[in-house]
């Protein structure tokens, strides 16, 4: 039986939190207990260089917005949040480990989304799988790879899922759990997406950092452009994509804002993969571990900490091997510059 609850969330929101004017949009949960958001466009909305910004999220939302929580009981456990994914579903994770908010500088201040993209069905074999691997013995209850990592370092007090748990014991569930993703790995696409502070504080003007906020605005345009690659070079460039995300307070609010200035300023064969948005709890959507331990090791893999050696963990050529296509943006100042220049050529084409 499922249980649908109704929440005020807009009174739950901290006047403090501001996103900038303009954003409606509407909160739902499907029988799937999927969290939805749908965006509309809103005439406040002006060009990067002519800001219409301030206002905080309880002023933005108040009268329209609504928060349904719901779950179905209907499938297994591991199951019931993805039972009815169907086409292509995008699952992307963030990492941005101390750095973000806090603006550190180099390769260590970066700001990652990384995951993976494949058909509904297909995640669902992926979760048995990875629910198989879960289960042990020792049986852990969910995966994150900071927590994994951490036990591989003989760091208890960090260790969350893997307290108790030996180096070795910690690297062997990593070993299984990698393994999974290179058994479907040929129904996978590897998409991710980096900006450091660096770049986003020295490359933007300062119009341009208060109308997108945080570097993660640019992580998540460079998914929706990886997606859109992806599906070009696999010849199905008309087929809309399913992007779920993780939930995290602060963070989701930054990237649907994201996906509403995409959905007005983006190139039209862009807008066209932006079928849906939504977040989950990546303690429940076992698909959202399979793109944390994407993300962990694609970050790691940009910062090269010394202890690395200049060289990529096994287990990020592992998953890089496995991986039937590889997309990735890496936002620079060249990058930068083209995305203004064609900015610009598309506006310049849009009729008065």
């Amino acid at each position: 039986m499922a249980l649908d609850v109704v929440v005020r969330f807009v009174e739950r929101l901290p006047d403090s939190v501001e996103i900038g004017t303009g954003l409606g949009r509407d909160y739902g949960r499907g029988n799937n207990g999927q969290q939805k958001y749908a965006g509309h466009r809103n005439e406040l909305y002006r060009s990067p260089g002519n800001v219409a910004h301030g206002g905080s999220v309880r002023a933005l939302l108040r009268h329209s917005t609504t928060f349904y929580a719901g779950r179905s009981q209907r499938a297994a456990p591991h199951l019931n949040y993805i039972e009815e994914w169907d086409g292509k579903v995008a699952v992307q994770d963030s990492y941005g480990d101390d750095s973000f908010g806090r603006k550190q500088g180099g390769h260590q201040g970066c700001c990652v989304f990384a995951g993976y993209v494949t058909d509904g069905p297909i995640w669902k074999d992926i979760a048995e799988d990875w629910k198989n691997a879960l289960d042990g013995p020792p049986k852990i209850d969910y995966f994150r790879m900071s927590e994994c990592f951490a036990a591989m370092e003989g760091k208890e007090s960090n260790s969350g899922q893997f307290r108790g748990f030996s180096s070795a014991e910690a690297t062997s569930r990593l070993n299984a759990l990698v393994g999974v993703l290179e058994k479907h790995g040929q129904s996978l696409a590897w998409v991710h997406s980096i900006i450091t502070w660096d770049t986003f504080l020295n490359v933007l003007t300062e119009s341009e950092r208060e109308y997108y906020k945080t570097p993660y605005f640019f992580c998540v345009r460079g998914v929706i452009e990886g997606c859109e690659e992806m599906l070009r070079a696999a010849n199905a460039p008309s087929v809309d994509v399913q992007f779920v995300f993780d939930e995290q307070p602060g963070l989701d609010l930054l990237i649907h804002l994201a996906w509403n200035i995409t959905k007005l300023w983006a190139d039209p064969k862009d807008i066209a993969v932006m079928g849906g948005l939504s977040f989950c709890d990546d303690k429940k959507v076992l698909p959202l571990q399979c793109a944390d331990l994407l993300a962990w090791h694609v970050r790691r893999n940009f910062v090269q900490p010394v202890e690395d050696h200049g060289r990529p963990r096994e287990e990020y050529t592992r998953l890089k091997q496995s991986a039937n296509r590889l997309v990735w943006t890496v936002w620079n100042e060249e990058k930068f510059r083209n995305d203004r220049e064609d900015l610009r050529r598309r506006l310049s084409a849009r009729p008065l």
